[in-house]
């Protein structure tokens, strides 16, 4: 997969290091007694910087069920500190 050009506007000097793509694919495994210690990669999650420099990373179940939960708690932290349209009034 070829990573997207980075978007025009502002020299990169000046800009905040930013995710300009992701790609995300599911791999299957198969689950069985003999293979239950296994550890395959269910997800591998691939980042790519505005300098198109590429940032892998995989996880198993747990991994990702942890990731998504921590990504849930900022997003509610986030949320709980942004002002509501009653108080700007």
């Amino acid at each position: 997969m070829n990573p997207p050009e980075p978007a025009p506007g502002m020299a990169e000097s000046s800009r905040e290091p930013a995710l300009s793509s992701f790609d995300w694919r599911v791999h299957y495994v198969l689950s069985s007694d003999t293979c239950a210690s296994y550890k395959a990669p269910f997800l591998r999650l691939s980042l790519f910087d505005e300098k198109r420099r590429q940032y892998d990373a995989e996880f198993t179940k747990t991994e990702l069920d942890s990731l998504i939960a921590s990504l849930d708690d900022v997003l509610h932290a986030v949320d709980d500190d942004e002002p509501s349209s009653a108080e700007e009034d």
